[in-house]
């Protein structure tokens, strides 16, 4: 888990990894809290293969410029936004359920399985 402290690491960080996971949140809000507590679990299962990074908007300047206001969850193929999240349900097993789902649904729409990538998104 990655916690990115300017845009310029940001860029590099989806640059160097094939597949990148962003939370953009806001440490101010008990639902920003909640969520990067949530990405910090779902890290554990995905990463290495799946970079995780987490964005505090109310820390890092214009990140809402770039990337859009939070909460926000988006993932990366190849430098390419691929999917984004903007919901939550703000309870732990419906928001795991979502975010494995949409992650899958996105990889599928490039041919990628979580197998071929060794992971599991189930």
């Amino acid at each position: 888990m990655l916690e990115v402290e300017t845009l310029e690491e940001l860029r590099k960080t989806i640059e160097a990894h094939r597949l990148v996971l962003i939370l953009v949140y806001d440490s101010q809000s008990p639902h920003g809290r909640y969520l990067a507590s949530l990405l910090d679990d779902f890290a554990f299962k995905v990463e290495p293969v799946i970079r995780v990074v987490k964005v505090d908007a109310a820390l890092v300047r214009d990140v809402e410029k770039e990337l859009g206001s939070p909460p926000r969850l988006l993932l990366y193929l190849e430098g390419k936004r691929i999917w984004e999240q903007l919901g939550f349900f703000y309870n732990y097993s419906s928001d795991i359920y979502a975010i494995r789902r949409g992650i899958l649904y996105a990889l599928r729409r490039y041919n990628i399985t979580p197998q071929s990538l060794g992971i599991s998104l189930r």
